[in-house]
């Protein structure tokens, strides 16, 4: 999976998640080395270091020191679906899509990014935040995050990828559940590009639904890129993007009110000469799956059988959107 980065904005220190890391026993890292303080200066014997490794062994982790641990709590904060997995750095960066964002580097170097968004004004102004006070944001999105976090199933994440595939399946059909599904998984992906309507959902039967809903509430919570849970996630998801290119509408991103390469296309129907316009994706080719149809063709009868009833390409033009007034 590709993940672009416009800005890098330094590592976090493990550190500074002390009052949110739990230990098994439900102690945070903070409680700790406060009693582990509180020993050492009744005891000048005994060094804080030892206090503190001792008390971590105390608290259910069998390990040499505090750095030992930290790699398998941040995993258990982050990715507690993963328990394969340590973390041994995160770097702070503004992604290819103007997010802040993360990167955990494992233990295998091999690199696990997680975006938060933008700040809301940031659609429409640029980002004068420095670097220290976008860091800050950071991390104090990931504490929130943190105490947020419920107990793990370990069911959940097979219930999630089980979901996102029921979707995938759904999504490359052509029926009313297909695009409702491709919304899902395409927002899930980028809303700001795929955004999903939520009068979509009532298109789904109850099985279909309880997979939609369990996809976007792991997702949600787990901040998971419902690509990487299946097989060929990259290659599949543009298949999905390909087949519902009506759903494409990223007027929300910043780049797109200031990019005056954007166009608009302007279909027409040969048969009652109504028009439709919509927004150019970069990545169409012009294939017959899609070219839309009139939307009045079943109730107008100048309109023939399906197949003949094609709008017509009559042209395009650039678009240009003005920032809003502040």
């Amino acid at each position: 999976m590709s993940f672009l980065i416009t800005r890098d904005l330094g590592p976090i220190a493990f550190s500074e998640f002390d009052e949110v890391l739990k230990l098994p026993n439900g102690q945070t890292v903070a409680e700790l080395k406060t009693i582990a303080r509180q020993v050492a200066s009744q005891n000048p014997k005994i060094k804080l270091t030892h206090a503190v490794t001792t008390l971590v062994n105390g608290a259910g982790m069998p390990v040499r020191d505090l750095d030992q641990a930290y790699p398998i709590l941040m995993q258990r904060a982050l990715r507690p679906w993963d328990d394969t997995l340590q973390i041994l750095k995160i770097q702070t960066v503004i992604d290819g899509e103007g997010n802040d964002a993360i990167v955990l580097f494992d233990q295998n170097e091999l690199a696990y990014p997680m975006s938060f968004g933008r700040p809301s004004n940031a659609f429409f102004e640029d980002d004068t935040r420095s670097d220290d006070e976008i860091r800050q944001a950071i991390v104090s999105r990931l504490k929130v995050q943190m105490r947020g976090i419920p107990p793990i199933d370990p069911a959940e994440p097979k219930k999630f990828a089980a979901a996102v595939s029921k979707l995938a399946r759904l999504a490359v059909t052509d029926s009313a559940g297909g695009v409702a599904a491709a919304e899902v998984l395409l927002s899930l992906r980028n809303g700001h590009a795929w955004p999903a309507s939520l009068t979509s959902l009532r298109s789904f039967d109850h099985h279909n639904l309880d997979a939609a809903v369990e996809a976007i509430r792991y997702s949600a919570q787990n901040n998971t890129d419902p690509r990487t849970v299946i097989d060929n996630g990259d290659q599949i998801f543009d298949r999905i993007a390909l087949a519902h290119p009506m759903i494409y509408r990223p007027l929300r991103a910043q780049a797109d009110f200031l990019d005056e390469q954007a166009k608009v296309e302007v279909w027409k129907c040969p048969h009652c000469h109504r028009q439709q316009q919509r927004l150019q994706h970069p990545n169409w080719l012009q294939a017959a799956a899609k070219v839309p149809w009139c939307e009045r063709l079943w109730d107008d009868d100048r309109h023939p059988e399906l197949d003949e009833s094609d709008m017509r390409l009559e042209g395009t033009y650039p678009l240009v959107l003005k920032k809003p007034e502040s």
